[in-house]
């Protein structure tokens, strides 16, 4: 057992007051932004060490109705973050010592509170030792540190369009210039709930064939959510896409959640029909071009954890960045 200082208080934050911790921490992502997770459905807990008046660590908990803590749905890096005092700790010491102890007052309130532990760390802390030493959740539970991966092109507000499309894999340039001479696509300046739904329902069929229908569901669910919110805020979610010219039907889709530096994909949806014309590359760019404009220092597409998946997020240029999944079982 770790001995905590009785300077550290923990106690339940209220929303105003995780707000402007999110404001002030350099940590702060686009999925943990009490102003974004307050438009959703879900119960979201925010628990705050303090040293003294000095805020430290903000933990955001979602939790479905058995009291099970749970990942948003198409979310990432959703889990404790902290204050940048931290960073003012000149003594390696003084920052391992503090942070250990912060951990423990969560787990010690978290085990009395909820079934489970379920998070994710922010790409830039990776010291997971204190999970590795807890082991257990309430003593049963063993605890699994999961490595993840993103793809991120990072650096945007330093790098020219053209030093980033240079970065292009030479596939990717050519699927871009071909789907610039494509006569039968046009950029979309408007978008519909309805048909942002079907085609992720077409796309998701056809990338995974053993899709359930509660998978459906919670996704469209999620979209309606996403869609009402670029209604009201473009600045926060953004959207880009191209329509076939004849019928102005939607072929393509991509999605961004934008935070305090960085846009983050959240969909890429595209028609089958039109997959070798190259609009999808298209769109990616012009998103990404968008991050740009939009004074954005990365663009994270958010999960590289699978060969194909990977592999055509690091065809636009991105590198991999290592993150951490922590969860009990249950």
């Amino acid at each position: 057992m770790i001995e905590i200082s009785k300077n550290l208080k923990l106690e339940r934050a209220t929303l105003a007051t995780a707000q402007n911790f999110w404001n002030d921490s350099s940590e702060g992502s686009f999925f943990t932004n009490p102003d974004f997770l307050k438009k959703f459905n879900e119960q979201i807990d925010y628990w705050l060490v303090k040293k003294g008046n000095e805020q430290l660590c903000l933990w955001p908990i979602s939790i479905n109705r058995k009291n099970f803590i749970t990942l948003p749905l198409f979310s990432y890096y959703f889990g404790p973050f902290w204050s940048d005092y931290l960073k003012k700790k000149t003594s390696q010491h003084s920052r391992f010592s503090l942070s250990m102890q912060v951990y423990e007052l969560f787990f010690n309130n978290f085990e009395k509170k909820y079934k489970n532990i379920h998070f994710n760390f922010p790409p830039n802390n990776h010291d997971v030792r204190y999970f590795v030493w807890k082991k257990n959740f309430k003593n049963k539970s063993e605890i699994s540190i999961y490595p993840k991966y993103s793809a991120i092109i990072s650096n945007l507000n330093k790098k020219s369009m053209s030093e980033i499309y240079a970065s292009f894999s030479t596939l990717r340039r050519r699927m871009i210039t071909k789907a610039k001479k494509e006569k039968n696509i046009l950029k979309s300046n408007f978008f519909k709930l309805n048909e942002i739904i079907e085609l992720y329902k077409s796309t998701i069929s056809r990338k995974n064939k053993n899709a359930e229908k509660k998978d459906f569901k919670e996704g469209i669910n999620k979209i309606k959510f996403f869609f009402h919110i670029y209604e009201r805020d473009k600045t926060m979610i953004s959207l880009n896409g191209f329509r076939e010219k004849k019928t102005k039907r939607l072929i393509s889709l991509i999605m961004l959640g934008n935070g305090k530096y960085t846009s983050n994909l959240i969909l890429n949806l595209s028609d089958k029909k039109y997959q070798t014309t190259g609009v999808t590359a298209l769109a990616m760019l012009d998103s990404i071009e968008q991050a740009k404009r939009e004074k954005m220092f990365n663009f994270d597409f958010n999960g590289s954890n699978s060969f194909i998946g990977s592999n055509d997020k690091h065809s636009y240029g991105s590198n991999y960045r290592l993150y951490f999944e922590i969860k009990s079982k249950t």
